[in-house]
């Protein structure tokens, strides 16, 4: 199949372990290695292109990053693509 015929699949990928106004025991551990993983799985299962996955950690993943990147995403999709957008950094209790 050529690239062309191939649903094209783009993605955000938004990681967020550390939380400089919380204290060390109150940091996430597994949000980073998460993500890494699916985009490991984007790549290797799904045969997409690493550039066209976009990864934000941690201090990067700023508003102003996320929108940025989010729209140029966005800008580059095609009809026909797929576009993921994930977002892992959350604590369940909601005390944070």
């Amino acid at each position: 199949m050529a690239n062309e015929e191939k649903t094209r699949i783009r993605g955000l990928l938004v990681e967020i372990n550390n939380f400089p106004k919380l204290s060390a025991d109150h940091q996430l551990h597994g949000c980073v290695r998460d993500t890494e993983n699916v985009c490991k799985l984007l790549i290797n299962k799904y045969s997409t292109a690493a550039d066209d996955i976009r990864q934000l950690h941690n201090e990067r993943a700023t508003r102003k990053a996320v929108l940025d990147r989010l729209g140029e995403s966005l800008s580059k999709l095609h009809p026909g693509a797929l576009f993921i957008a994930i977002m892992d950094a959350c604590h369940v209790d909601g005390n944070y």
